[in-house]
């Protein structure tokens, strides 16, 4: 009797002292998953695809040193079909990324009933790229690119989910260095 006396007290401290159980979080990573999987469809509809007024092997070679800038390693590429698959660090700087994630833990904490189980835990994200290049006349290309997420952790519960930020500076900065390096291979191709 004594032993189920303390139990139902842990118990009662327990949810009093806002203990977050793993429902609870499940549930928020869910909720938040749901959110950005909406947001992300929008986004790479509207940020994913851009034409160029050059060749696919120049694209393709302007992604692959774009690519490597960030950290990201291609792990397959067939120049004749337009397809690269690149896999590694987000695209996007390290302090960028932390301020970006920290603002997703506090989404998540605010879903989380009873407390604030999130913390940032960096180097935990390996994001794949998926391009696909069409070409569309002589010298005109059609670029269409995709991100997915892992996330390492060993937690139970994990989000694979892109959070929306990150997605939009992703393709921002992926189009903006794109559009680098095809300038630089246009100069160096005209002297």
């Amino acid at each position: 009797m004594k032993l189920i006396l303390k139990a139902v007290c842990l118990a009662v401290m327990a949810i009093l002292s806002g203990c977050v159980t793993q429902s609870g979080i499940q549930s928020a990573l869910q909720e938040a998953d749901q959110k950005y999987q909406l947001q992300n469809q929008t986004l790479t509809l509207s940020l994913g695809e851009r034409s160029f007024d050059f060749n696919q092997q120049q694209v393709m070679k302007a992604l692959v040193t774009s690519f490597g800038q960030y950290n990201m390693a291609v792990l397959n590429i067939d120049s004749d079909v337009g397809y690269l698959v690149a896999e590694g660090d987000p695209l996007v700087a390290p302090e960028d990324l932390k301020m970006l994630a920290e603002g997703h833990i506090a989404y998540l904490n605010e879903l989380t009933e009873g407390g604030n189980p999130w913390r940032y835990v960096g180097n935990n994200m390996v994001m794949r790229a998926t391009v696909n290049i069409f070409e569309r006349e002589d010298d005109f290309v059609t670029v269409k690119v995709s991100f997915s997420n892992k996330v390492a952790s060993n937690a139970g519960a994990v989000s694979n989910a892109i959070f929306s930020d990150l997605l939009e500076a992703m393709y921002k900065n992926l189009w903006a260095d794109l559009d680098k390096q095809l300038f630089i291979l246009q100069e160096t191709m005209t002297e």
